[in-house]
């Protein structure tokens, strides 16, 4: 949107995540993340550990560090120049785990409850979803 015309501009194509549904989408400062998901191909899907960014300045896709675990119907929320995301894991004794991204360091890892940044991020629990809400 440009408030100054009052107008949608185009922006790029998204074209090559058609393939992909329930992903979390972050945006932080002049990027927009797109983590996670699943890839659909006829009867049968896969869950991603992929992260794709959009850079608003360039105009130019970029491939992020890979989440660590699979990420399907995830959240997330930025503060600090980090990424903070969230998904419902089988595979662990948690219900849900965390990893960090670091847009200084471009790494990501996987959190524990005890490192959060609980000052910054507020994590609201539904049934089978997990949404995030950030402030500075």
């Amino acid at each position: 949107m440009k408030p100054e015309t009052n107008s949608w501009e185009y922006v790029a194509s998204f074209d090559h995540l058609d393939p992909r549904d329930d992903f979390c989408i972050v945006a932080n400062g002049n990027f927009i993340y797109f983590i996670g998901g699943r890839e659909c191909c006829g009867h049968t899907s896969t869950i991603l550990t992929d992260v794709d960014r959009f850079e608003l300045s360039r105009k130019q896709w970029d491939k992020a560090a890979d989440t660590q675990m699979l990420k399907l119907w995830a959240s997330g929320a930025a503060v600090n120049e980090k990424v903070y995301v969230t998904a419902p894991s089988a595979a662990s004794k948690s219900p849900y785990h965390w990893e960090v991204y670091d847009e200084t360091t471009m790494n990501g890892r996987l959190l524990r409850a005890s490192e959060m940044d609980w000052d910054a991020i507020i994590f609201i629990f539904w049934p089978f979803m997990v949404s995030c809400i950030a402030w500075t």
